[in-house]
């Protein structure tokens, strides 16, 4: 009777280890968006990097989040300014309720592209124009695969139910990525609890197939993105904080 008892002690133990450590897979579902985080918002972030051992501040990146309730949309816009010009703007419509992108577009110095995403039958269509080509590349594409737009996804890691055991992957489409059709993977490594400027924080590392991780350092009451570091496949880091 003993052993048996061992025995099933043993059995729920592992179990429940390798349910922790499970990886999931996150998609654009309800499931997984924590939808009473979310609210109107414009932050700022200094970009810096590190420059013969002092932080360097070479940009500042401003996000606006806009939420429409009543067409079930969220609007995000990016702009990077350096020394108070825009050198890149982003913006990014998707469902309010579950994050599925609807539109995307996008100019900087390399390229210029817009997409529309037609998730329900995975149609994206578009235009892609590099910089050095005047006339735009027409993007015709269908990914069945589920999806979140490449301009959400960091977005997307502050509303998720965020706890030190969470382990997962999602992806997210870009359409100068290498990967086929456009999906890159991330996976989310770890989620660790650690105090920013006295503010207690989930810090989130996330890695691709490129080589990039990133940390994370999200508020726990609020989900605020206080700030967040790059580590670059060569070993550079660039640091966005809050300001």
């Amino acid at each position: 009777m003993i052993m048996k008892n061992i025995f099933v002690f043993a059995t729920a133990l592992l179990i429940s280890i390798i349910q922790t450590q499970a990886q999931i897979t996150i998609t654009p579902t309800k499931k997984f968006i924590e939808n009473q985080y979310l609210q109107n918002e414009v932050s700022r972030y200094e970009l810096s990097v590190e420059v013969n051992g002092k932080r360097v501040v070479r940009a500042v990146q401003e996000d606006a989040i806009t939420l429409m309730p009543a067409k079930n949309q969220l609007l995000r816009v990016q702009k990077l300014l350096v020394q108070g010009r825009a050198m890149s703007i982003d913006s990014a419509l998707i469902t309010l309720d579950n994050f599925q992108p609807i539109y995307h577009a996008g100019i900087n110095p390399r390229r210029n592209i817009q997409l529309k995403y037609d998730y329900a039958t995975g149609k994206i269509m578009g235009s892609y124009t590099p910089k050095k080509q005047a006339k735009p590349q027409a993007i015709d594409q269908k990914v069945l695969t589920p999806y979140f737009d490449s301009n959400v996804y960091e977005m997307m890691l502050r509303f998720l139910p965020l706890k030190p055991s969470l382990k997962a992957k999602f992806p997210a489409y870009a359409y100068e990525s290498e990967e086929k059709n456009g999906v890159r993977w991330y996976q989310i490594q770890e989620v660790t609890l650690q105090k920013f400027n006295d503010q207690p924080c989930f810090v989130v590392k996330v890695k691709n197939k490129q080589g990039q991780v990133i940390h994370y350092w999200i508020n726990q009451q609020n989900r605020t993105l206080h700030k967040y570091e790059i580590q670059l496949p060569n070993g550079r880091k660039v640091l966005f904080t809050k300001v």
